[in-house]
């Protein structure tokens, strides 16, 4: 069994009943692997999805406006992590079991479970929060990100174009990502 069919029957199990989704992508452009978030995020937009957004500065204000605007159902952090893993391991967990994987957010300045739930109780909405990560090869300044981050990215953006072809009447939304917005919608 692959790697991309066993993320996809992950994701297609917990998307199953999700109505509202948002993708946000942590990460920074100029950290090798890092920029993986990012990454993925542009492939996503390339596809067609409008439901991403970049956190790459003030993941605080980011989540929040992502979660305001959108009104998901479900939230996908995707994020770089560091787990002693081999380089490209795609580690998918609920935020609830993040501590238990291990996943580490030291790249944040707070715990991204920290950040999610505090917004979740300011907006008063309850989430269901998956983290997609994946394992980093090198966090070097200038450095492209690794042959094995970039396959993995791949197949992330794969399996979540292939589930939106399904979904994308459910995922589609009018708003553009805080970022682009030039309205005030």
């Amino acid at each position: 069994m692959t790697e991309e069919y066993e993320l996809l029957n992950k994701l297609k199990e917990v998307l199953r009943k999700s109505c509202r989704v948002v993708i946000t992508c942590f990460g920074k452009d100029l950290r090798g692997d890092d920029a993986v978030g990012p990454y993925i995020c542009r492939e996503l937009m390339k596809k067609g999805l409008n439901n991403v957004v970049v956190c790459d500065d003030d993941i605080i204000t980011c989540l929040y406006e992502a979660i305001t605007i959108y009104k998901p159902l479900t939230l996908i952090l995707i994020d770089a992590v560091d787990l002693s893993l081999k380089p490209g391991t795609i580690v998918l967990t609920p935020l609830e079991n993040i501590e238990e994987v291990g996943i580490s957010t030291s790249t944040h300045n707070l715990p991204i479970r920290t950040i999610v739930e505090f917004i979740k109780t300011l907006v008063g909405v309850d989430l269901n929060t998956l983290v997609i990560g994946i394992q980093v090869s090198n966090l070097d300044l200038t450095q492209q990100i690794s042959e094995e981050v970039i396959k993995s990215a791949n197949t992330i953006v794969n399996t979540l174009t292939s589930l939106t072809g399904g979904l994308n009447s459910r995922w589609s939304t009018t708003h553009k990502t805080p970022t682009d917005r030039t309205d005030n919608t």
